[in-house]
């Protein structure tokens, strides 16, 4: 496939895409299809413009940089750990010597 802008793979193998732009021969937003590359997901990408996979729950990040569904904290690079949790570098938290705030939401409560 091309023109996939982000990607992020679950557990279970499927694979949630975003595409720099709207496919038109794609089918439907939000519905899973099959083909030879595997189950696959895409999402809508004026909207979110990255996707990281916490087990088999698409998490995502809009187009201003905001994690959704997180306090809409302004993040850079997200990555999700075994435990569930996500981390994440904020994009305003930098201090004096110019670098980021790590952050670590507990996804396990």
């Amino acid at each position: 496939m091309s023109g996939i802008r982000s990607f992020g793979v679950s557990t279970t193998g499927k694979l949630h895409l975003i595409f720099d732009e709207r496919p038109a021969t794609k089918g439907r937003l939000n519905t899973w299809y099959s083909s030879d590359i595997g189950s696959y997901i895409y999402y809508k990408n004026d909207v979110v413009k990255d996707v990281v996979l916490s087990q088999e729950e698409p998490i995502f990040v809009d187009v201003n940089s905001k994690l959704i569904g997180h306090g809409s904290i302004c993040v850079n690079q997200v990555s999700a750990a075994l435990d569930k949790s996500l981390w994440a570098l904020g994009c305003d938290l930098i201090d004096a010597d110019g670098n980021r705030q790590l952050l670590r939401w507990d996804q396990s409560a």
